[in-house]
């Protein structure tokens, strides 16, 4: 890779977005590509034309329609998550689960099924997740419109280049859209907020469809954004010496929970396991981190409206990590690591899963304790079910209750496979516990209890194909006490 000088790297990234081929000289070429495709088409946004015409068409289709859910898997669902976290809103939903308890869940809140409109999203049309919760639902809304009807009901977002694999997979006559205003293919899903239809139309649906409002809000923030890179550019500059890629990143503590697991993906699976002896953590907070071994980054621009503040830290974030890349010679649009557990679990998928042995917290706890090394300075519990924030809030207390020297993380699985993995595969200072439970619920009323079956059955070869490959620092076990996801 050519090196050029600091202060020129803003002017090579934007001379590369939006291309499928650059300049050997600019040294994008060999950190913003996933092999031979672009990835940069993030860097600049879409004209606002642009945007207009698509959401226009996109309200042509939801005329009649007033309840929402989003499907998705890592960067198709967290930038979602981030965006109606803004208003308070009783009608739009997201599921990221196989666990049947997020179906029940979200249809309880469903009034009315004739104007329910469902939008699963996947880049590559295959996602193997978002694949079998859009069936599950889909035959769920089959008992109630008809199966004609029922495509009414659809719009996938999915790349264009991945249409035909899509339609092969029962979708046929159903509506499409492309991710991008521009319909290339040039962002990866960790990119895809704040310039693509996954940001703008969870937006458009929580501003009421006002797209005179949106516009102004969107001017406002192309005006901040030379602002927003210098900033990125400079703090990246300030740690580019470091040998740990240790961030906390401070939020709006409005915003805390629904961009932690966005901002989390975009370090880990950028930054993570990419470079011998470089290990990447991010804690994602609302206050001052005081940890030695972490450095600080917070978006330096005053800005009041709540929208536009979060449309510039992410900006702000995914500028860093290019800028940050270069300095430390990694490809940061590529996932190589993420291959590991796919590739496991091709070979598990015809086998029944491997049940563990049941445990409660006080025996997790005991094993986690006989396994613990003096390298790990965090324990990060990954629940390969449904649950509640009380839970999830117990499990963390007792960790660190049990373990106080240690930081402590709980994400939920297997959206963390993707957001995640790619940083866990060669961590070496993180033991990871994996956790699932014996028996998930899959008498619905209404779901075809083979087909929820088959949801548990996959969530289960996740976690054990995560757990072969990451064992050499992590712990699958079955917890037993697991009511309070309830």
């Amino acid at each position: 890779m050519r090196i050029v000088k600091p202060n020129k790297l803003p002017e090579y990234l934007w001379e590369a977005a939006g291309k499928d081929k650059i300049s050997a000289s600019n040294p994008f070429k060999y950190i913003g590509f996933d092999r031979d495709m672009a990835r940069l088409g993030w860097v600049k946004p879409p004209p606002w034309e642009l945007i207009e015409k698509t959401l226009n068409g996109i309200n042509r289709l939801i005329c009649n329609k007033n309840e929402f859910i989003f499907i998705g898997m890592g960067g198709s669902i967290n930038g979602i998550k981030a965006v109606i976290s803004l208003k308070k809103t009783t009608n739009i939903h997201c599921i990221d689960s196989l666990d049947p308890q997020a179906l029940v869940e979200t249809i309880v809140k469903i009034k009315n099924i004739n104007r329910l409109f469902v939008i699963p999203i996947s880049k590559s049309g295959t996602t193997k997740e978002t694949q079998l919760i859009a069936h599950t639902i889909r035959n769920f809304v089959s008992n109630f419109v008809g199966t004609k009807r029922v495509k009414r009901h659809f719009l996938w977002l999915v790349d264009k280049n991945s249409v035909s694999r899509w339609k092969a997979l029962g979708w046929q006559g159903f509506l499409h859209l492309p991710i991008q205003f521009d319909e290339r293919t040039d962002i990866g899903g960790r990119f895809t907020s704040p310039h693509t239809l996954i940001f703008f139309l969870p937006l458009f649906l929580i501003e009421n469809r006002n797209l005179k409002k949106l516009k102004k809000q969107y001017s406002l923030y192309l005006k901040l954004l030379q602002s927003v890179t210098n900033h990125a550019f400079k703090d990246a500059f300030k740690y580019k010496n470091l040998r740990k890629g240790f961030f906390s990143i401070r939020v709006p503590s409005a915003s805390l929970d629904s961009l932690k697991t966005w901002i989390t993906q975009l370090f880990q699976e950028s930054l993570g396991s990419k470079k011998r002896n470089f290990f990447v953590k991010t804690i994602v907070t609302d206050k001052i981190f005081r940890n030695r071994n972490f450095v600080s980054l917070r978006l330096g621009i005053k800005i009041t409206d709540p929208l536009i503040k979060m449309m510039c830290l992410m900006y702000y974030l995914e500028n860093f990590v290019a800028y940050y890349a270069y300095f430390k010679k990694i490809n940061f649009v590529n996932q190589p690591s993420v291959e590991k557990y796919k590739k496991k679990m091709k070979t598990l998928v015809s086998e029944t899963p491997k049940e563990m042995p049941e445990t409660d917290l006080k025996g997790l706890i005991k094993k986690i304790k006989s396994r613990l090394k003096p390298q790990h300075k965090f324990i990060e519990a990954v629940l390969y079910l449904y649950p509640s924030r009380d839970f999830m809030k117990k499990i963390e207390k007792e960790l660190k209750k049990a373990f106080p020297l240690k930081e402590i993380f709980v994400f939920v699985g297997s959206d963390w496979n993707h957001h995640s993995y790619q940083a866990a595969y060669k961590d070496k200072y993180t033991f990871y516990i994996l956790v699932t439970r014996k028996n998930y619920f899959t008498n619905l009323p209404y779901f075809k209890q083979s087909q929820l079956a088959e949801n548990v059955r996959m969530l289960k070869i996740i976690s054990y194909a995560t757990y072969l490959t990451i064992k050499r620092n992590s712990l699958l076990v079955s917890l037993k006490d697991t009511s309070s996801a309830f």
